[in-house]
């Protein structure tokens, strides 16, 4: 059968009775296991068995990062195909997805260990981006967005601990939301660094986004979110001085469409923001996989941030945590105060081709590679929700993409505005139609 486009209208589809739970999971389930012969982007498919699905989502089958803890499976993390665990349960936002009537359809790629800013693993067939095969895919959540990109799965949970949502959805030109720091529970999910870890999710429309978004969020945890009118918000966007002049020109063609008319050229605080963000991260992970990095067998993207980490002094860390809500306010008070939302690159460059940022590849090219998550992590150590969504194309056809910064808990504020400039942004995602 022909699936629709969104999944909110396959989920009219199913409840107006037009196909069955069944019809519409077994549609989904072949339609990803034959895409995904082309794009590589399933770490394996889970059997649902004599299951029934009840709930909001019924009919609705969708895959997931490789990173969360399943009923019976532990996850394999971008390094094996994971393992039976009898005692795991799932994590608690597979298991919200679940108790709606979503199929958990399969596990997706990524990076190994979350430690990763391409989609580079020596342990499985390399992810393949729907909409150039030469051309890079982010990491760490790569299967993820070559899932939904490919039209494997309409939505894909995946991690975001230093752009590992935003990176992957910008290099496939679809929507990546990371969530603000508590919003959606992290248990269950293997951590990173855990005090910058968060959920995120991947998906083509911004309505898609949001029902998955809802759907992971405790009832206590969506009385938070702060609520406004889209046509309301003041905007205002970030041209840093040191962005590719390509980019920058499609950025300014996208400000004009989104009718942002404010530009400055320097952030307060981005410099020290991004180093503490740094040495956070690199500490955690040195402390998260301190046993695998004795024994000698931590995974290299590990054991390269764990190298600056040890070079992290205890008070240096100590500084950077507790000092990180007032600088939170200060970054707020500085940059948003006259703004709701801030719009800046996703990526400094145009999207490379995956061979200039494989490391250890001859045509490996540093600023290209480091271009990919030059933007992200100050980010992740403000706490605040971000989204990152297509703006345009370059030269070479590549999607552009930029990042939509909100204030805490405008989470579903960031997507709402999406979808009401769907018709400006939505055009640049429509190049391909193998959904």
């Amino acid at each position: 059968m022909q699936l629709p486009d969104r999944m909110t209208d396959l989920l009219s589809m199913v409840r107006s009775g037009s196909i069955t739970v069944k019809q519409a999971q077994d549609a989904q389930r072949s339609k990803a296991l034959e895409l995904n012969q082309s794009f590589h982007a399933a770490v394996c498919f889970h059997d649902s068995g004599d299951e029934t699905y009840q709930g909001a989502f019924s009919g609705v089958a969708l895959a997931h990062k490789d990173i969360f803890d399943m009923s019976g499976r532990a996850p394999g993390c971008g390094v094996n195909s994971g393992v039976d665990a009898p005692q795991t349960v799932p994590a608690e936002v597979l298991n919200l997805l679940r108790q709606q009537g979503a199929m958990h359809m399969a596990s997706l790629v990524m990076a190994p260990c979350a430690a990763g800013a391409t989609a580079q693993n020596p342990h499985f067939a390399a992810c393949v981006n729907p909409l150039d095969s030469l051309a890079a895919v982010g990491g760490s959540s790569s299967g993820s967005a070559v899932a939904v990109a490919s039209g494997m799965s309409y939505a894909s949970l995946g991690s975001d601990t230093s752009g590992s949502v935003r990176i992957p959805a910008a290099s496939c030109g679809i929507l990546g939301l990371k969530t603000t720091l508590g919003l959606v529970s992290t248990q269950g999910c293997m951590p990173l660094a855990p005090s910058l870890d968060t959920i995120g999710v991947l998906a083509r429309y911004a309505e898609d986004a949001q029902c998955v978004l809802q759907a992971v969020l405790t009832e206590g945890a969506r009385s938070q979110l702060v609520e406004v009118n889209p046509q309301q918000l003041r905007l205002k966007a970030w041209l840093p001085p040191d962005l590719d002049p390509e980019v920058a020109c499609v950025m300014l063609q996208a400000l004009d469409e989104f009718g942002v008319e404010f530009h400055i050229n320097h952030l307060h605080g981005f410099n020290d923001l991004s180093e503490w963000a740094n040495q956070v991260l690199c500490k955690e992970v040195s402390q998260t996989f301190s046993k695998a990095l004795q024994n000698a067998i931590a995974e290299p993207g590990v054991r390269s941030l764990a190298k600056f980490g040890t070079s992290v002094s205890e008070q240096a860390y100590q500084d950077a945590m507790h000092q990180r809500q007032k600088r939170c306010a200060a970054f707020l008070l500085q940059n948003l105060a006259d703004a709701d939302l801030l719009i800046f690159p996703a990526l400094q460059v145009p999207l490379p081709d995956w061979r200039e940022v494989e490391i250890g590849a001859s045509s490996f090219c540093k600023p290209k590679f480091l271009g990919m998550f030059y933007y992200m992590g100050f980010v992740n150590y403000l706490g605040l929700p971000c989204l990152s969504l297509p703006a345009g194309r370059d030269r070479g056809g590549r999607p552009v993409a930029v990042q939509v910064l909100g204030r805490p808990l405008m989470d579903m504020a960031l997507l709402e505005w999406a979808k009401s400039l769907e018709s400006v942004w939505g055009k640049w995602s429509q190049r391909f139609s193998i959904h």
